[in-house]
């Protein structure tokens, strides 16, 4: 059965798209993208992942962001194709508040990780860096 009202499809990256090694198929993948360019419909990816991880993964398969969108950084980060639709931003003095308490805290915690659009760190005062 073929329902032609459907306009949009997503899908998480880990444990959906991707395999437990991080892996996809590269194939299958590029000829759905290309049914759904055909069919001017839209591909979702709806993930907690970083958006530069999001990019380097599938924007080779839609280099023009007609096909492939993103809900990223658990709905931090929403982009239509190419266009930005919504980013939150956390105060960067509260970011660094919070930083700088993190260490302070007892027990102290075993893994941080800060994130952004374009790249993470891990604190250095933290054992599993």
């Amino acid at each position: 059965m073929t329902n032609t009202n459907l306009r949009l499809f997503a899908a998480d990256m880990d444990g959906t798209l991707l395999d437990n090694d991080n892996a996809f198929n590269r194939r299958k993948f590029a000829e759905v993208i290309g049914i759904l360019r055909r069919q001017q419909k839209k591909f979702v990816i709806a993930t907690g992942n970083q958006t530069i991880r999001i990019n380097k993964m599938f924007l080779p398969f839609d280099s023009d962001g007609q096909v492939i969108s993103m809900v990223a950084e658990n709905g931090a980060f929403i982009q239509n194709g190419q266009n930005l639709l919504h980013q939150s931003i956390i105060d960067p003095i509260k970011t660094k508040r919070i930083y700088d308490l993190l260490p302070t805290l007892n027990p102290r915690p075993t893994l941080v990780v800060f994130a952004g659009k374009d790249a993470a760190f891990a604190p250095t005062w933290q054992e599993s860096v």
